[in-house]
């Protein structure tokens, strides 16, 4: 899923991939929302170092799958911290 919020008065809550193709070709499920203490509630905080780089370790990801194709490849951006209602619940 994915989440745009704007002005934490208005958000967008589903499946749509923002391209005119996936647009077209796709059959997708969104939520509008107007309501400043739904969009606000919506609006926690990720902080992501957009330049960090890391190779992902079998121990580093949650994912069940035993085929995960981000295994020792070489990615840009991590997250560093998760903010759920004004709380610290990831990171350092």
């Amino acid at each position: 899923s994915k989440v745009m919020i704007v002005d934490r008065h208005w958000a967008l809550v589903g499946s749509t991939n923002w391209d005119p193709r996936s647009l077209r070709l796709n059959f997708e499920l969104d939520v509008e929302l107007y309501c400043p203490s739904c969009a606000g509630a919506l609006a926690d905080l990720v902080v992501l170092d957009p330049k960090a780089a890391w190779t992902p370790a079998k121990g580093d990801l949650v994912s069940k799958s035993g085929n995960n194709p981000l295994l020792g490849r070489a990615l840009t951006g991590r997250v560093r911290a998760t903010f759920v209602g004004g709380r610290q619940v990831f990171g350092a």
